[in-house]
């Protein structure tokens, strides 16, 4: 927010959104900072997501207009991917973030792979769908932005122009035929007033949001709605070399196939044409300004009324995407079943690890005989204990390669990786602690054992109701008569025992170092 916060002069906003791993970095680098800083956004080179949340260049970038026009200030925003493997967000999640962005934003990038079909279409309508509620919800508490609509460039990466050039077609024309693939939305009936409580637009500005064409908009591509143009530029392969395009920000564009950069300044070219700095309607608060109005009078922001604007879409416009209301019931009552399971398991694997120690160590026990030393008996316990805990480290994976079998992971597989990777990393060392406890309490008792094996007891050369010295030896207990000195101690400490010689053996085995007993 800082870097917007400071801005004092007028500026723009260019953000690139989209799926996860399409090339949204490396695209805003190499059309609009070509050159030394072109790799500025860090870009991924797994199959993960690599930008996480909302990133924005440090300052602004001066750029000139392909028409000629007056250079322009443009701040640059990458945004996380959307759909990502191993990813945590939720649809709900990304219809937000997309509606912040088209808030904020003078141009937005939608960077898709090719082939695009109406698969991705329909995820589109969806953001745009959840952005009209948005905007509904804004203007429900009179902070709605009006504004003159910003531009939509929808970049087609890796495209294979010979597919258009045998269909006898152009980039216009599979936008075309890609918006007339939409279809209409499950929940539009909330757009036309025919809804019941609870459904997606509960604003009573739906009809206002959608401009009088609410049936319409939304049967067709709801983008139309939201941006004054959308152009399709296909982007062709950056090079034919897989290790190249897998870490495009290791290498220079100078390296690039002449194809990709030529796409790639169609994008940018396309995105600053006729682009405006961030702005509003002047009094935008008026109620016959519309919405989306075709025309209006605007002042630019600066860059802390935007922040302030931005932080009551942020407060107001929150939405929850419809499709996760009963699925994000069940799915919590899945990933809760499923985090119980795991749990379970993973008890009973380390239960399993902690009788292969025990037993382990009674095996080494049992080979070192009742005579050895403590020296000894902890040698085999560590023995043992290294064993186990080379058991214990492929628990994680283990656990990973369990969790990717079950249904459950496929439906959730961001939330259940992640569960599995966190409960797992604190459980393996909860079960390391509890294999330590193990080892060093059976290590303990087999030392007490053996201290307490029983020996022979000779019978004492005393007089009866004398006190006598009991001495332990290595396989016998023999008594000496007591020292005057030792008797004074006695006086005081010692503890009579009476009885017959099996209840004396007994006691015997329970003796300290130095014991004295008095015979019947």
């Amino acid at each position: 927010m800082s870097v917007i916060r400071s801005q004092t002069q007028p500026f723009s906003i260019i953000a690139a959104v989209g799926p996860t791993r399409t090339g949204k970095s490396s695209i805003l680098g190499r059309a609009f900072l070509r050159g030394e800083h072109e790799n500025l956004f860090e870009t991924g080179n797994g199959i993960q997501s690599h930008t996480g949340g909302v990133w924005i260049a440090s300052e602004p970038v001066v750029l000139t207009p392909p028409n000629g026009g007056p250079p322009v200030r443009v701040l640059l925003i990458d945004t996380e991917g959307f759909s990502g493997v191993g990813s945590v967000t939720s649809r709900t999640y990304e219809a937000n973030l997309f509606g912040m962005v088209y808030l904020m934003s003078s141009a937005v990038i939608f960077n898709s792979m090719f082939p695009v079909d109406a698969s991705i279409v329909e995820r589109m309508n969806s953001y745009g769908r959840r952005t009209l509620d948005v905007i509904a919800e804004l203007n429900d508490y009179d902070v709605a932005l009006k504004r003159l609509t910003p531009k939509l460039v929808w970049s087609v990466q890796s495209f294979n122009l010979h597919n258009l050039y045998n269909s006898n077609m152009s980039a216009a024309d599979l936008l075309g035929d890609l918006k007339n693939t939409s279809r209409r939305d499950p929940h539009a009936a909330a757009a036309t007033g025919s809804y019941s409580p609870g459904s997606t637009i509960k604003s009573t500005a739906a009809t206002a949001v959608l401009g009088g064409q609410s049936a319409a908009a939304a049967s067709t591509f709801v983008l139309d709605t939201l941006f004054r143009s959308t152009e399709l530029i296909p982007v062709r392969r950056p090079h034919s070399d897989d290790e190249v395009v897998a870490n495009l920000g290791r290498y220079s564009s100078s390296v690039l196939s002449q194809a990709y950069l030529q796409d790639v300044a169609r994008v940018r070219d396309a995105t600053l044409d006729g682009i405006l700095p961030a702005h509003h309607c002047r009094n935008q608060s008026r109620a016959s300004i519309p919405l989306f109005p075709k025309r209006c009078g605007i002042e630019t922001y600066t860059g802390a009324e935007l922040v302030t604007a931005l932080a009551n879409w942020l407060r107001y416009g929150h939405v929850i995407d419809p499709s996760e209301t009963d699925e994000a019931l069940n799915a919590t009552a899945a990933l809760i079943e499923f985090e119980a399971e795991h749990d379970a398991w993973f008890q009973r694997e380390c239960v399993k690890l902690v009788n292969l120690l025990r037993s382990r160590m009674q095996n080494g026990f049992d080979l070192l005989g009742s005579s050895a030393n403590a020296s000894a008996v902890h040698a085999k316990s560590e023995q043992a204990l290294k064993q186990v805990l080379g058991f214990a480290k492929f628990l994680p994976r283990k656990a990973m390669a369990r969790g990717v079998e079950l249904s459950v992971f496929w439906h959730l597989p961001g939330k259940v990786a992640t569960y599995i990777e966190t409960a797992t990393k604190q459980q393996v060392t909860q079960c390391t602690e509890e294999l330590f406890q193990v080892k060093r309490n059976v290590e303990a008792m087999r030392n007490v054992a053996a201290r307490a094996a029983m020996p022979t007891v000779q019978a004492p050369a005393g007089v009866p109701g004398e006190a006598m010295k009991m001495v332990r030896k290595s396989d016998a207990v023999t008594f000496e008569k007591a020292t005057p000195q030792r008797l004074a101690k006695l006086r005081a400490h010692a503890t009579r025992i009476q009885g017959d010689d099996v209840k004396l053996q007994q006691r015997i085995g329970k003796a300290h170092e130095e014991c004295f007993v008095v015979f019947d």
